[in-house]
């Protein structure tokens, strides 16, 4: 059965984009909802029918007549999303999800927090003591252009006097915990998810 989303790891990488955008300004909204679909490696129907709907919407405010959802309804199932996995994730898998598709940063965003809480997590399986050079991994690890700028093995080695090569053993032991952490996450929330018809049943992760 088909749902609005092809998994789960797709409903939340759509999901916290579309809750990063200001509610008050829809057009920015409806801009980061079609830029989202066209960037989707692969789509379901209702999102083929949703983006070209966008392609044409300028004042009407349903983006998908079929399913009278409004705006609106399309973000509060995204708030739905980002609410179960609040409240139903045990703190590691919840900390796991928002570290790689949270998308604010700041002292209360689901990144940072997410990032932190990780590597607080990771950190007493690691030969590093700096908790800040952990947090440095773990932001390299969802962000390729991070990584590639500000947080290359060779300038966090520089800035807290450690190895590379420890670093990279780091960066390994962090990448495998994360996906574990993931993988659980998505066991745990996938049949309900199935269940509610919000993702397709049965299908392959998409990313």
């Amino acid at each position: 059965m088909e749902g609005m989303f092809n998994s789960a790891e797709q409903a939340i990488h759509v999901a916290y984009l579309v809750m990063s955008v200001d509610a008050r300004q829809p057009n920015a909204f409806a801009q980061m909802l079609r830029h989202v679909l066209e960037e989707l490696p692969s789509r379901t129907t209702k999102q083929e029918a949703m983006l070209e709907y966008l392609g044409g919407a300028h004042s009407s405010d349903y983006i998908d007549p079929a399913e009278s959802l409004t705006m609106d309804e399309y973000r509060g199932q995204c708030a739905q999303i980002t609410d179960r996995i609040r409240n139903v994730l045990p703190g590691p898998e919840c900390y796991a999800v928002w570290s790689r598709w949270g998308v604010r940063t700041g002292p209360e965003g689901e990144k940072s927090v997410g990032v932190q809480g990780l590597a607080e997590y990771c950190a007493p399986l690691l030969r590093i003591g700096e908790i800040e050079a952990i947090q440095a991994l773990v932001y390299g690890r969802t962000n390729e252009r991070w990584r590639r700028q500000g947080l290359s093995y060779e300038e966090i080695a520089k800035a807290y006097s450690i190895s590379v090569k420890t670093l990279r053993l780091a960066a390994a032991t962090i990448r495998t915990t994360a996906e574990s952490l993931e993988n659980r996450a998505i066991q745990r929330l996938s049949p309900e998810w199935e269940r509610d018809g919000l993702i397709a049943v049965g299908e392959k992760s998409y990313s």
